[in-house]
């Protein structure tokens, strides 16, 4: 962590004045008394109604073992956050050569969500970072992606503001997933803290439980920092809500 649990929940709630938000560090970075510690301030700092803390951390693949030349170093980074603020167990992804399929499958029984984070960073541009692999996906426990954060856009090659460390290469951006017919919502993210790319949710009221069944439903939007509103729905069904279509016109309300 690069400040105190906190300092960094009170960053966000008093500073930044986010309604919820997560501590997501390395799982390489953590041991037994460190997620303790990252637990009790979760617990410590939650506050329904006013601010909710989530249990977290950024699972964290890359070369391991060491990728064959010219390929991404294994899977891409994912923060994991639990609904559980006493969760007695993070997850390390240089713990052998774990895939996400893996995680998931240790993890069964536990509820959490999968985020793909700076998705399409590039190991090329001397980051060390590989992009996401979009072959493992799971709609239930990997619903929404990180299409925004303080590196900049994620949303695809040439993008307006894309991250300086994005790939050249198509395949690795939001786009790309959802032109392979993933079904996947957004977020946003500042990531080292700061208030560039906020997450928005439309949550039941402002409690762990609600807000985190929104992101399980993607009922959430991501900006590049701007606090705003945005609901956009079909009829009934709100963003993120997957239907069949029944035939006629589709009337979209903004």
């Amino acid at each position: 962590m690069n400040s105190p649990g906190h300092d960094l929940f009170a960053n966000s709630r008093d500073i930044e004045k986010l309604d919820f938000t997560a501590l997501t560090d390395h799982g390489y970075n953590l041991d037994r008394p460190r997620w303790a510690y990252n637990g009790e301030q979760t617990r410590y700092n939650h506050d329904p109604g006013r601010f909710v803390a989530f249990l977290a951390e950024e699972w964290t693949s890359k070369s391991n073992p060491p990728a064959v030349a010219g390929q991404p170093n294994r899977y891409g980074h994912r923060n994991l956050i639990f609904l559980d603020p006493y969760h007695d167990k993070f997850y390390d992804a240089f713990a052998g050569d774990i895939s996400p399929a893996d995680l998931w499958a240790e993890m069964q029984g536990v509820e959490f969500v999968s985020i793909p984070h700076q998705l399409a960073d590039w190991q090329g541009k001397g980051k060390g970072n590989p992009p996401t692999d979009w072959n493992y996906v799971d709609e239930k426990l990997q619903p929404v992606a990180e299409i925004w954060q303080v590196r900049g856009s994620y949303e695809y090659l040439g993008a307006p503001r894309q991250a300086r460390a994005g790939t050249p290469f198509k395949g690795y951006y939001l786009q790309d997933a959802w032109a392979r017919g993933i079904i996947i919502g957004t977020i946003a993210s500042p990531d080292h803290g700061g208030g560039i790319g906020k997450v928005g949710a439309w949550a039941e009221d402002l409690t762990r439980e609600s807000i985190f069944r929104a992101l399980q439903k993607r009922h959430t939007f991501g900006t590049s920092g701007a606090k705003m509103a945005i609901k956009f729905s079909a009829g009934r069904a709100m963003m993120g809500d997957k239907v069949k279509r029944t035939g006629g016109a589709i009337e979209f309300h903004v």
